[in-house]
């Protein structure tokens, strides 16, 4: 496998789960759920849906 291929590769990887990560957030945003994220220090944390989708968007 070439570099450039590699390269595209990851990059449409990459887009698949930025895609799928908005997807989530979307369908959980919609049904007012919370997502589990990690603060600063690397404990879990519970962020209502919404507020990640527009702090991403």
């Amino acid at each position: 496998m070439s570099e450039q291929e590699k390269i595209a590769l990851r990059t449409k990887i990459n887009k698949g789960l930025r895609d799928g990560y908005f997807k989530m957030l979307k369908h959980k945003a919609a049904l007012g759920l919370d997502v589990i994220v990690a603060d600063s220090n690397g404990k879990p944390i519970a962020v209502p849906a919404a507020t990640l989708l527009l702090k991403d968007s």
